[in-house]
This record gives structure tokens, C-alpha cells and sequence, in this order.
């Protein structure tokens, strides 16, 4: 390892790394690398720098207490400061200051747990109530994330996981029978789907109704709604919704 110089007699003496301790500064002139990182151990006041290479993720940093000792602790990805522990002279305690980073999870004082950027979608309306198709739900009220698409009628999972999924419509004016299958990438989970039966025509409508279902999804699965019936489905306002979001 390097040199060091006894306090005592200012012998300079190579440090033993199976064991010898030193006290005072350990001053270097360069990097001391080990493996990938490259931990710096300067000599003008900057600190314990323990550095992963560029591709690294995860760097943890121990400043120097400057003037205000406002730095203690810093964690920085690939280069980019991230959150820091500091000392706040001025107020006399410890902090916590985050940079570029969004909330991720938040507990309160009251311990609700809440994730903002959880994916989640509700779909309204309908572009086509044909028969023996895909359906497309044009509008969105939520979209966390954007992974529901107005254009396809999909949700494409973000990550792998367990999902739950809803659709819901009423019957139509017709005397039929109406199917809504929940489908990931194309196919339907046996014979499980919503099932309206109508037993009158003319004027009446049919029952609303709503059906639910967990999916387990890999990362860009994706989930859609498919109608079969001898008669359109019903596709105006909020009465045709589909709707879904991550459990875990």
C-alpha cells in the first residue's frame, strides 16, 4: 500500500495491510485502486472518494466537513449526485436532500403508503363495438406511466409482475348474449370472461356488470379486451370501461 510517517519519530513507514493501525492524516498523491474501483484518498481536503468505474452504478462518497459541514454522506449514480446526509450548521441538525431523483415510495407521518409512479390505467368509450374483435378504448382518465395505448386498446406490462384487470359495459338493446374476454398476448384464460345475458328487446337495456381478473404478466406482456357476440357492443359513454393496475 503506500507510505505513511510516524507521528512520533517521523520515520516514514510502508503500512502493513494484515493488520497495522495508524493515527493522523493519510496523505496519498494519487489513486489507490482496487479492482474495478478506485478509491481517492486526497490530500486537499476532499475527502474519502470511494468510486466505482463509468459503468458502475452505485458510488458511495464521505466528504470532508467543510466550512458549514454541510457534507457527510453522498451517494452519486454514474456520476450524477443523487442524495446526500448532511450537517446544517445554521439549524443545528442532520438532513436529508435528494437531487434529480423522483419519489419513488412515500410513507407518511400517518403511515399511508403511497407510489406515484405505480402503473395504472382506466379506458372509457369505444372506437367499434363489431363483433369478434379487439376493442379499442379511444379515452384515458388515468394513465400512470402511459403503457395503455388509446390507439391498440393494450396495456403493455413495464415489468413483470401480478396485474389485475377489469372490464365492465352494459347490455345491449338486442336479445343476445354478449362475451368480454380478457386476453394477455392474444389469448384467453379458458373459458373465464364476462357473460351478459339480455332478455328483452326493444327499448330495454341489459344489466351492467363487471368482471375482474389477476394476470401474471413477464416484462412487455400485453392485455386487451375481445368481444364476441351475434350483436355489437355497446360503446358509448362511461358504461364500456377497462381498466387494470400492478399488485406486486
Amino acid at each position: 500500500m503506500g507510505k505513511s510517517k510516524d507521528l512520533a519519530t517521523g520515520e516514514t513507514r510502508f503500512v502493513n495491510t494484515s493488520g497495522d493501525s495508524m493515527t493522523g492524516n493519510l496523505t496519498t498523491t494519487g489513486n489507490v485502486g482496487v479492482g474495478e474501483t478506485s478509491p481517492n484518498l486526497g490530500s486537499s481536503g476532499t475527502g474519502l472518494h470511494i468510486k466505482g468505474a463509468a459503468s458502475k452504478d452505485g458510488v458511495i462518497k464521505l466528504d470532508s466537513q467543510t466550512a458549514d459541514r454541510s457534507g457527510i454522506v453522498q451517494f452519486t449514480e454514474n456520476g450524477t449526485d443523487k442524495w446526500r446526509i448532511g450537517y446544517d450548521a445554521a439549524s443545528n441538525h442532520l438532513e436529508f436532500t435528494r437531487s434529480g431523483v423522483a419519489d419513488r415510495m412515500i410513507i407518511s407521518d400517518d403511515g399511508y403508503v403511497t407510489m406515484p409512479n405505480q402503473p395504472v390505467f382506466q379506458a372509457y368509450t369505444l372506437n367499434s363495438g363489431s363483433t369478434n374483435s379487439d376493442l379499442v378504448y379511444p379515452n384515458t382518465r388515468i394513465n400512470i406511466g402511459n403503457h395503455y395505448s388509446t390507439s391498440t386498446g393494450r396495456f403493455t406490462a413495464p415489468v413483470a409482475g401480478t396485474y389485475l384487470f377489469g372490464v365492465t359495459n352494459i347490455g345491449g338493446t338486442a336479445n343476445d348474449v354478449y362475451r368480454y374476454y380478457i386476453r394477455k398476448n392474444g389469448s384467453a384464460f379458458g373459458d373465464t370472461h364476462l357473460r351478459m345475458d339480455t332478455t328483452e328487446s326493444g327499448s330495454a337495456y341489459g344489466t351492467n356488470a363487471m368482471y375482474t381478473w389477476p394476470v401474471t404478466c413477464a416484462a412487455s406482456d400485453y392485455v386487451n379486451i375481445y368481444f364476441t357476440s351475434g350483436s355489437s357492443s355497446y360503446t358509448s359513454g362511461d358504461y364500456p370501461q377497462f381498466w387494470g393496475y400492478l399488485i406486486g
